[in-house]
């Protein structure tokens, strides 16, 4: 049987530590769910959570772990500014973002070479770069079943001072 996305929850325009207040409820020690945040002003707007407990059966972990990226790029990866992996509540929290964004400012350490690389690499794909954006046509092209209240809510999100938070549960 396949999997089908589903509406979990969703949120009004609050704003995004608000939003995450709300998580608490919806995030189950055994349950893995997709969570979209719109959290920057400008685009890429948002970011794009992954919750999959470590109480959670390994099938379910199995299937969210590999069909994560999927969904993303799916939706357009040009949307999402980062993508999240969290296995437990807290990652998802004020405080969780907080400690992430600390992490993500940290500059891995490298060597000369490495470092020339990256440079090297970082202009390639400066040239490489085109303005082309793709909207998010999800019913045509995701393999997934999706509920249409979840399809809804996607594209409400796109919208200026749309829906802000939308969680989605993959069920059999």
């Amino acid at each position: 049987m396949t999997p089908k996305l589903v509406l979990d929850a969703i949120s009004p325009g609050a704003g995004f530590e608000d939003n995450l207040s709300q998580l608490a409820p919806h995030l189950q020690p055994k349950e893995a769910l997709y969570i979209i945040l719109r959290r920057y002003p400008n685009a890429p707007q948002f970011v794009a959570a992954t919750y999959v407990p470590d109480a959670a059966p390994v099938r379910q972990k199995m299937l969210f772990a590999s069909t994560r990226l999927t969904l993303v790029r799916e939706l357009g990866s040009e949307h999402f500014r980062e993508t999240i992996f969290a296995t437990t509540p807290g990652e998802l929290t004020a405080s969780g973002f907080a400690k992430h964004d600390a992490h993500s400012k940290i500059d891995a350490p490298l060597t000369e070479e490495e470092q020339s690389l990256g440079e090297v690499k970082k202009a390639e794909m400066e040239a490489g770069q085109g303005s082309a954006m793709r909207e998010i046509h999800l019913s045509k092209s995701l393999a997934m079943p999706v509920e249409e209240a979840a399809l809804g809510a996607i594209k409400e999100m796109r919208a200026e001072g749309g829906r802000v938070l939308v969680m989605l549960a993959s069920v059999p």
